[in-house]
């Protein structure tokens, strides 16, 4: 009896061990498949500035140098309390002071491992800080220096950016607000940035 219940602890013991060592690599698997980019496609429903303000718009494609195209589609409004609102939600990522403007560049991902991220250009009084969640139609803070703001919808491969019209990830009532303005926003379908 005595030696059946050593055999029993023994095989417990080892059962035991054989469990935990699965757990463990079960976990590194699942921490390696965590470092995948995450291809959630980002859905505009919010517009990022109140269409009535705007006064004047760049179109995404827009040649802005004869190198350079518009990456974004840039709205300037009728004045500087205009607030600028997350068009979906996420997470704040970076925020970044301009070089040349007293404003700020605000970065929206999906999630940590997304390639995909939302960037608000040109935004003051800011209300959020990196790290914050925020839903459509949280207010980032309000239109930057000339009364401006930008959004642009970058996706991130192989350390290179690549912007996409904002249409193509936008609800049909993102759409229509923006075509209460002008039918013309989007020229060219994508933009190195």
């Amino acid at each position: 009896m005595i030696e059946a219940l050593g055999s029993f602890m023994m095989m417990r013991k080892q059962l035991v061990c054989f469990l935990i060592l699965t757990v463990i690599s079960m976990g590194s698997c699942s921490d390696d498949n965590n470092n995948e980019p995450e291809e959630v496609l980002p859905l505009l429903s919010v517009t990022p500035v109140d269409i009535a303000t705007v006064n004047h718009i760049i179109v995404f494609g827009a040649d802005l140098t004869p190198s350079q195209k518009n990456p974004a589609f840039e709205y300037y409004v009728n004045g500087p309390d205009v607030q600028v609102v997350a068009s979906c939600g996420g997470y704040i990522d970076h925020i970044f002071q301009n070089e040349y403007f007293d404003d700020h560049e605000v970065w929206v991902k999906l999630s940590e491992n997304s390639p995909w991220k939302i960037i608000y250009d040109h935004v003051s009084n800011l209300n959020h800080a990196v790290g914050d969640r925020v839903s459509a139609g949280d207010i980032l803070g309000t239109v930057g220096e000339n009364n401006r703001t930008e959004i642009m919808v970058n996706k991130t491969e192989n350390f290179n950016d690549l912007s996409y019209c904002p249409f193509d990830f936008a609800t049909t009532e993102f759409i229509e607000q923006h075509k209460l303005f002008t039918d013309v926003w989007c020229i060219e379908e994508t933009v190195v940035p």
